[in-house]
């Protein structure tokens, strides 16, 4: 911050102990405005936020069945029984959706939905820029009106003073209504605007999400033809879970399991 700069912020907090209540200005439509836009902000920031972690999610849901699948496979390796070859196919499948389904949305999804939320979030800082103008400058008018007012109520013996004053104010009154008009102006259209400019983001968001839902479904279900038909059935009706608890009985029943106890 520059020493003048320094200068005016210093003077702009003093000047909350010499401003009263009727020298205040006091816009409804603005403030409903900037209220607007800051609910505006906050979803787009957060819409940058969650648009990241859904991509990245992507990629850890495809790196983890990845992982998955690797130690399956090499759990059953040694084996010749059908739970090898299924680990062979999944292992595959999940290879195939992770280069030709994930990989592959990355750029069309940075391209059509992160990068139009970046670009909307940078306007932001431009936009705050003007609030923080109109609110320095509604504190400079309405230090002016409160100046105007006490040499009115208690002229000062240099006549000059309140006519210098005057004209002050009315300089401060027209630029302070300036930035406040265009910004009453403009925030709507902005907000407005949101509509037209997210609605290509959200169409291709969908159709991205269809997509992976789509061919992740299409591939697993290309695994389900080499599992055991009758193995949901088992689920179902409870065979599967008196099957695995026997299995555990079994394992429970090995002396290898006593040792760990001696």
């Amino acid at each position: 911050m520059s020493w003048g700069g320094f200068k005016k912020a210093m003077q702009r907090a003093g000047n909350s102990v010499i401003i009263k209540d009727i020298d205040k200005i006091n816009d409804k439509e603005f403030d409903d405005q900037e209220r607007r836009y800051n609910l505006l902000k906050k979803n787009c920031e957060q819409l940058v936020v969650e648009s990241k972690g859904y991509l990245d999610s992507l990629r850890i849901v495809s790196s983890s069945q990845l992982r998955i699948a690797e130690v399956l496979e090499n759990l059953n390796s040694d084996t010749d029984n059908n739970s090898a070859k299924e680990g062979k196919i999944y292992l595959q499948t999940v290879q195939s959706l992770d280069n030709n389904v994930v990989k592959k949305l990355d750029e069309p999804y940075i391209e059509t939905v992160m990068n139009p939320c970046l670009k909307f979030e940078r306007y932001f800082k431009e936009i705050d820029d003007a609030i923080k103008k109109r609110h320095h400058k509604k504190n400079d008018y309405e230090a002016l009106k409160a100046k105007v007012r006490k040499l009115t109520d208690k002229p000062s013996k240099d006549v000059s003073k309140l006519p210098a004053s005057e004209k002050e104010l009315q300089l401060s009154k027209e630029i302070f209504e300036s930035i406040n008009n265009q910004l009453k102006s403009e925030l709507p259209q902005l907000i407005q605007l949101r509509i037209p400019y997210f609605d290509p983001s959200f169409q291709a968001l969908v159709k991205i999400q269809y997509r992976f839902s789509v061919e992740s479904y299409t591939e697993l279900s290309q695994v389900q033809q080499y599992i055991d038909p009758q193995m949901r059935d088992q689920y179902v009706d409870g065979t599967l879970d008196r099957n695995i608890e026997n299995i555990l009985n079994q394992m429970l029943g090995l002396d290898i399991t006593k040792l760990g106890g001696a």
